[in-house]
């Protein structure tokens, strides 16, 4: 019994010590092809957090070839958040794709479209519509910007939805 106690403070203890260091832009790779190719990821893992006045996006992608998949969450303060997966494919400097989520007890999808600058994601938004569960963009729309949301790269860590 007294182990298990020790055990549990330890664990606590290197729990609450753990935090996601952010790195160099100039040393990280970026998600694009060629910078995969000069700096080895064995896992093809990406993770991005956006985390600003109790608001956080986390993005946790695997990448193989121009496929991407991985998990995405949005939880905002005091307003209901959603979570689900992501599948997309990244085309230079563009990761576009099919954010299929739950939130307040719906399942919905989403498209959505980000522009990797560095070891940033940048979200984009344009005109939609849509059909069914499911919002897309019109065919050709013009894509903004904002880096009002934008998420950082970080180390990955396990997911928990």
């Amino acid at each position: 019994m007294k182990y298990a106690s020790i055990i549990g403070a330890l664990i606590m203890v290197s729990l609450c010590s753990c935090k996601d260091k952010q790195t160099d832009a100039s040393t990280t790779p970026r998600i694009n092809d060629a910078v995969l190719e000069e700096v080895p990821n064995p896992n093809n893992e990406f993770c991005y957090l956006y985390a600003k006045n109790k608001d956080t996006i986390s993005l946790n992608l695997t990448k193989e070839n121009q496929q991407v998949n991985g998990t995405m969450r949005y939880k905002f303060y005091q307003i209901d958040g959603s979570w689900g997966t992501f599948s997309g494919t990244m085309i230079g400097d563009t990761l576009r794709g099919l954010y299929d989520f739950e939130a307040e007890g719906t399942k919905s999808k989403r498209e959505l479209i980000f522009l990797i600058d560095g070891n940033q994601l940048i979200q984009g938004s344009g005109k939609t519509e849509l059909s069914g569960n499911t919002e897309k963009f019109t065919n050709n729309p013009q894509f903004t910007f904002d880096k009002g949301q934008t998420l950082e790269k970080v180390t990955c860590k396990p997911t928990v939805l």
